[in-house]
């Protein structure tokens, strides 16, 4: 019984899940087109009922870092803890030379080819053959100017540790030494609380389905803020602190996940 009653719940959800993925995507295409990266994260923001805080903004480099985030060649990349992370990276992009790297799953579940031009998609995917040649589509972008921006970490553990998979120490020993890598941490327990006041698929329902003399009922209060940290590198800093921890190749991935760390201590 439990089970049937499981596979009920399960199928509404996915349904709902259609509903609004069909709702929401000329919504969201609509704000890319008006607004970019940024117009997509503000009309996010408001469905969520939240807003980034980013820590350094009085901070008298911060406008050279976004001069530098917005028109070097190189990797953007964050953690990636919930629903919120990605709008908080893209209300910082001002900048169309980008390309994204999102899972082949996210990218079909997810219609992002009718939300943002499909030649800024790259799929991320577990075929080797077909991982090779978005890496060197990866490099390709950098060298010519643009920036990719992804999570190197994927999803975070239980105990809210980051780990990089292998592909970015490959893309640091091919793009040129100075390319910038430009890091954001966003607070994990941030987008938990975000995430307690209402699932996003709660939320797009409440945005996109109720009449819109109840929706402000939905943003009653104060929106959640999401504390966003953000650091700018270059490849050349990651690549020499590992040469300087003396580790061997195998412990690459542990050794760029410690120095990302690092970098926000």
């Amino acid at each position: 019984m439990s089970s049937m009653k499981e596979r009920i719940v399960r199928s509404s959800q996915e349904l709902l899940g259609k509903v609004i993925i069909e709702t929401i995507t000329p919504v969201m295409r609509r704000a890319f087109e008006e607004g970019g990266c940024v117009g997509i994260a503000r009309k996010t923001f408001d469905i969520l009922h939240a807003r980034p805080d980013y820590l350094h903004e009085s901070d008298p480099a911060f406008e050279l870092d976004r001069r530098r985030l917005n028109s070097e060649p190189g990797l953007i990349i964050s953690n990636h803890p919930g629903p919120g992370d990605c709008p908080s990276v893209l209300n910082a992009l001002d900048r169309r030379d980008l390309k994204f790297l999102v899972a082949e799953e996210a990218i079909k579940q997810e219609k992002l080819s009718s939300i943002i031009p499909e030649d800024m998609i790259l799929g991320a995917t577990k075929d080797l053959g077909k991982l090779r040649l978005v890496k060197r589509a990866i490099i390709e972008h950098i060298r010519s100017g643009g920036a990719v921006f992804y999570f190197p970490t994927g999803m975070e553990k239980a105990q809210g540790k980051t780990s990089f998979a292998s592909l970015f120490g490959a893309l640091l020993r091919e793009i040129p030494v100075e390319s910038m890598v430009y890091a954001f941490k966003i607070n994990a327990g941030d987008l938990r609380k975000v995430a307690s006041k209402g699932t996003f698929a709660a939320r797009s329902s409440a945005d996109f389905i109720l009449p819109d003399f109840i929706k402000p009922i939905t943003k009653l209060g104060e929106p959640s803020v999401i504390h966003v940290d953000e650091k700018y590198t270059q490849g050349r800093y990651w690549l020499e602190n590992f040469k300087q921890s003396g580790r061997p190749r195998t412990e690459l991935n542990n050794v760029m996940t410690e120095y990302y760390e690092a970098l926000f201590k």
